[in-house]
């Protein structure tokens, strides 16, 4: 019961929290342009070029920061001495193979334990009333 409550407080905070301070940046936006309301006629005029220019913004500042610095994967495989440019790529690789292995052993360990059990589940379906 807990680990439900924990994982819908966390979709909620992880939902809609950003929602909201979005909201309220807008907001605070709007209110150091002189504009008091949002749901005023020069506040739906001005949320309108918010709402146009912030894509904008963000992709053009994606772009600057991907020039000439590395990601934040790239920074840490460098700092482990991992110098070659297909250091990242060889990283996702085997991060997704121990992943597949983890899961055909925890696949081969739980059809081992329960093996007998489930065969014997399966003979009692066979079972015909006489």
């Amino acid at each position: 019961m807990f680990l439900a409550a924990a994982a819908l407080f966390l979709f909620v905070a992880l939902i809609f929290l950003p929602a909201l301070q979005t909201r309220k940046l807008v907001s605070q936006s709007l209110l150091s342009e002189g504009i008091a309301s949002r749901r005023s006629l020069a506040g739906q005029d001005q949320l309108a070029k918010i709402a146009a220019q912030r894509p904008v913004d963000a992709y053009f500042r994606s772009v600057e920061k991907e020039r000439g610095e590395p990601n934040a994967l790239e920074a840490k495989l460098f700092r482990a001495g991992f110098y070659q440019s297909s250091a990242p790529a060889v990283y996702t690789l085997s991060r997704i193979a121990a992943v597949g292995i983890g899961f055909l052993g925890c696949y081969a360990v739980v059809h081992r334990k329960f093996q007998e059990f489930l065969y014997s589940q399966w003979q009692l379906c066979l079972v015909l009333p006489a």
